[in-house]
């Protein structure tokens, strides 16, 4: 009677999560296809066996190895749903829920705690980070990487390395911020044991990664010119870690341009939250073992970021969907600790705040990001089958640089 209780306690509690992130990222449905998904679908066509073998070679045209979410994910959509972008949105918003769930699964086996699993599943599930990925087919590396991420975590945790080496695989062929996972590992390893229990399977998930880098950046190197892909080690380092930070503390992109009462709510809603959780965490008097395993996650958190911190041409929120899973959870340790020291009053207009500020930088991302507007631009321009345009112009960019023009002319 007592499990029949819990079960239902804890279906109610995921049928809120999931309303309450469909609320905040409802306005993803409506939005088209636009400007790389169209490249995308163009070469997911494939007529036979080998040129679907193809798909899973890297493509000299851009500078990143993402067959299974890109290519496949294009070639099976187009499949069950033709060009009606709006079931390609249900499934990336599902595959969030996916998240938000194995996010759950991992940190409920690993912290031991299920109040704090649960908060950071809504914490991860509402950030305005999410915004351009769950909107955007093509950044589905961002939304199908994190749940990869955690199943490979999740099964490294409890040992069973036949499942890690598969979702490892699978991650490969998701993103190749999964190159850095076998590092990952190895600190995680460390850190727990004091030792490292699985050498030999690490080492292969070393040279499964490192012949992913000679395919993609020795044999296969793209034909991209420019420095925006370039990995930089420079002082414009600091200004990426400054954006990042911003990012994910909940600073909205562009917040100079917001009327001067929004930005000030805002900036009120940010400093409430932040001194609350501030005071919060340096109370943190538990454990050492857990302070050790939260110290852990953010430096998992770090690792998984690094490598955009070297790219600061190409800043981008979404980028933190990997590094916020580490993030993220310490984060709903210090929303705990509101708890224990303020009350459950202040924790609920701590939490209040912190919906507020998401809901806010949502909304200004759907009315500000250019993918929006280029969007709503490639719309326009399919329904009153205008595909061609000069090359350069904003049209050119929204229909994918003239591969929307070979979609539609071979539909």
């Amino acid at each position: 009677m007592v499990e029949l209780k819990l079960m239902k306690k804890y279906f109610q509690i995921s049928i809120a999560i999931i309303l309450l992130i469909s609320f905040f990222y409802l306005p993803i449905l409506r939005t088209f296809f636009v400007q790389d998904d169209y490249w995308f679908i163009s070469i997911s066509s494939p007529k036979n066996i080998k040129e679907l073998l193809i798909l899973f070679f890297p493509f000299r045209e851009v500078p990143w190895y993402r067959p299974l979410s890109s290519q496949i994910f294009f070639f099976v959509g187009r499949i069950f749903f033709g060009l009606n972008p709006f079931p390609f949105h249900l499934v990336v918003l599902f595959t969030h829920f996916m998240t938000v769930y194995f996010l759950y699964k991992f940190l409920n086996l690993y912290l031991g705690q299920k109040q704090i699993s649960i908060i950071a599943c809504v914490l991860y599930g509402i950030h305005q980070l999410h915004t351009v990925s769950l909107s955007w087919l093509a950044a589905y590396p961002f939304v199908l990487g994190p749940v990869i991420l955690l199943l490979t975590w999740y099964f490294f945790l409890v040992k069973r390395y036949g499942y890690t080496l598969l979702f490892f695989s699978i991650g490969l062929l998701t993103h190749e911020i999964f190159i850095l996972l076998p590092l990952g590992l190895i600190i995680f390893d460390y850190f727990n044991t004091r030792k490292i229990n699985s050498k030999s399977w690490i080492v292969l998930y070393f040279i499964m990664s490192t012949l992913i880098v000679i395919m993609r950046w020795v044999l296969i190197p793209t034909s991209q010119t420019g420095s925006v892909y370039n990995f930089s080690f420079s002082i414009k380092f600091w200004s990426a870690l400054k954006f990042y930070v911003l990012r994910i503390f909940g600073v909205p992109m562009g917040i100079d341009q917001m009327s001067q009462p929004v930005k000030l709510l805002v900036i009120l809603l940010l400093i409430g939250l932040w001194v609350i959780v501030s005071v919060s965490a340096f109370s943190f008097k538990n454990k050492q073992i857990e302070f050790d395993k939260l110290f852990l996650l953010l430096l998992i958190s770090f690792l998984f970021i690094s490598p955009f911190l070297l790219l600061p041409e190409h800043l981008a929120p979404h980028y933190l969907s990997f590094a916020a899973l580490g993030f993220i959870p310490v984060l709903a340790k210090c929303m705990q600790q509101v708890i224990l020291i303020f009350g459950k009053r202040t924790f609920v207009t701590v939490m209040c705040m912190y919906f507020s500020l998401q809901f806010i930088g949502i909304g200004w991302t759907f009315r500000t990001h250019w993918i929006f507007k280029r969007a709503a631009l490639a719309k326009q321009l399919i329904l009153e089958k205008k595909l061609i345009h000069h090359i350069g112009s904003e049209e050119y960019f929204a229909l994918g640089a003239g591969a929307a023009e070979k979609v539609y002319s071979s539909k």
